[in-house]
């Protein structure tokens, strides 16, 4: 068994890490061999006071978790929360494993949110996440890189937290409100930054990963109008601010905004207000 990881006390180094502010402590993210460290795996039932997370990376392991008998194969993970008895029934000769061990405080913030999981096989894209974090974890491990405990701690943290998402919420499916919210906010920074230019709603839905009926859906349930128009409307708004806080000339703001010419910059700026750019700035 290789040890790639221990969490230094906070005071030992001075430091507070991402795992501090989580409250955990204990941590230690263990390699393990079948082939070589098979004498020391144990084979009788018993339960820890902190949470245990397995990620076999070669071949399989068999357990029973609380009188369930689940198969773990490679790129699949268990995480087995407090007092919950298990022990590991079958391994195949090839296995090798990352088992990650950690306490939380009574304070911690992600604490209550696990409620009594007890024990939960995943299947799904984490599993690259994981695998990359603990790559890097065994790398700076076998560098003894200046601050390489630290980098580790980091991807320490990331492993816990993608781990205990979905084994906090049985009902998450990526798909939720707060998801949305997030798209939203990255997809109005993104027209933000982007305003002196044409965009396309398929552009910005391409960045924030979705599509473009999905981004119009969430658009118009949180602001009221569909991405085109929200598109539109922000832009004539940055050239309503360039006509009155600015001496720039039509020509000039014309392209700037990235109109081709000025008589689409007319024609889209007076079908949104009512008024040319010249009227306009006339009139305010």
């Amino acid at each position: 068994m290789e040890i790639l990881f221990r969490q230094a006390k906070s005071q030992e180094t001075g430091v507070q890490t991402p795992l501090d502010v989580l409250g955990v402590s204990g941590c230690m993210v263990k390699y393990i061999s079948y082939e070589r460290d098979r004498s020391y795996i144990t084979k009788k039932r018993h339960y820890h006071t902190g949470i245990e997370i397995h990620i076999i990376e070669k071949g399989k392991q068999i357990y029973e978790v609380d009188g369930r008998r689940l198969e773990l194969c490679r790129g699949e993970l268990l995480a087995i929360l407090p007092e919950v008895t298990h022990t590991v029934i079958e391994t195949e000769r090839e296995t090798v494993k990352y088992a990650i061990f950690f306490n939380l405080s009574a304070d911690s913030p992600i604490g209550d949110v696990l409620g009594s999981a007890g024990a939960q096989l995943i299947k799904s894209d984490i599993r690259e996440n994981v695998a990359d974090s603990l790559s890097v974890i065994r790398d700076e491990r076998r560098k003894k890189s200046p601050y390489g405990w630290l980098i580790a701690s980091g991807r320490v943290t990331e492993c816990i937290l993608t781990v205990l998402r979905p084994v906090s919420s049985n009902e998450y499916d990526g798909k939720g409100e707060s998801e949305e919210d997030e798209r939203l906010i990255m997809a109005k920074q993104y027209i933000s930054d982007n305003l002196h230019r044409s965009m396309s709603v398929r552009e910005i839905a391409s960045y924030c990963h979705i599509g473009e009926k999905q981004l119009t859906r969430i658009f118009n349930r949180h602001e009221g109008l569909g991405a085109a128009e929200y598109i539109r409307d922000k832009r004539c708004k940055e050239i309503e601010r360039l006509l009155v806080d600015t001496e720039m000339s039509l020509s000039e703001i014309s392209e700037a905004m990235g109109f081709s010419n000025e008589y689409y910059f007319n024609t889209f700026f007076k079908r949104l207000s009512g008024m040319s750019p010249g009227e306009y700035r006339k009139t305010v």
